[in-house]
């Protein structure tokens, strides 16, 4: 489990991965997969030659509390000289995690991406359960006041579905079995801490 829970989340303390550096070797990926697709939310875009950094979330896991805030710094302060990439993973046991990646979905669409993403990732108690949590994830819907209608429609609309299941196997095939889960010009990267993910980003961009 992250040991970095109840850490203040200043640049070098946030732990994202148990073990490992952050030039430790990424696990053979099977042929076909991609990692940054043309319709996967971008959070922060950057010019041609940029680096391309790409996240793979399980939302219903408790890292997504500890990595969030790490994101969000490193695309504040790498806007315009990074690209930053969300997709989805769906790790064995989370039995709502892709429902929790539909409403993100289905809110981005209304414009509300990052309030929902951080809903999602900072309320733990939907967490705590195996049962259906989309009245949770329509209770947040309704905070942001989004058209709850338009919101219910769009958590079935195939092109949703088709993303998630596009990242579902994408992720699998990249060999991603935790999150967050980060690529870097397409290469896998294991950051241990937010310092380490900017020094790799640094060492992209002035090369």
């Amino acid at each position: 489990m992250v040991l970095a829970l109840g850490l203040s989340g200043a640049v070098g303390t946030v732990l994202l991965h148990d073990s490992g550096s952050v030039t430790s070797p990424p696990p053979p990926a099977l042929t076909g997969a991609s990692v940054d697709h043309g319709d996967s939310n971008v959070l922060v875009s950057a010019g041609p030659g940029s680096p391309d950094l790409v996240v793979f979330l399980d939302l219903e896991s408790q890292r997504c509390r500890v990595a969030l805030p790490v994101i969000d710094r490193v695309r504040a302060d790498y806007r315009g000289r990074a690209k930053v990439v969300l997709r989805y993973a769906f790790t064995n046991g989370h039995t709502n995690s892709m429902d929790a990646a539909r409403a993100l979905e289905a809110a981005s669409r209304q414009g509300e991406l990052e309030g929902m993403v951080h809903r999602i990732c900072e309320t733990e108690d939907w967490r705590e359960g195996r049962d259906s949590q989309l009245s949770r994830f329509r209770g947040f819907a309704e905070d942001l006041g989004l058209d709850i209608a338009r919101f219910q429609s769009d958590l079935s609309e195939p092109g949703i579905r088709d993303r998630m299941e596009e990242d579902r196997r994408d992720a699998i095939a990249l060999g991603v079995q935790d999150t967050p889960a980060f690529f870097l010009n397409g290469r896998r990267i294991q950051p241990v801490s937010e310092s380490g993910l900017r020094q790799l980003l640094d060492e992209v961009i002035e090369s």
